[in-house]
């Protein structure tokens, strides 16, 4: 594995606890996570060919707005 330094501390420690995190679900439970999924994704921003709909998520954060909004708070 190629280890680079970033000059931004900030992304280095990102890319160090990304890392730690998927060692830990590595080693626990993954049932709710589609690992193949995940490394799809990571593929597809790694070669720059990750399409965002945008309107999904905008959808998706009203509704979730919208739910939260109607929902009675305790």
């Amino acid at each position: 594995m190629k280890t680079t330094h970033s000059p931004h501390p900030k992304i280095a420690a990102s890319a160090s606890t990304s890392r730690a995190l998927h060692e830990a679900l590595a080693e626990t439970s993954a049932a709710d996570i589609n690992l193949a999924k995940v490394t799809s994704i990571k593929a597809a921003i790694a070669n720059g060919r990750l399409c965002i709909d945008i309107a999904k998520i905008a959808d998706g954060l009203l509704a979730s707005a919208h739910d939260q909004l109607s929902t009675p708070s305790k």
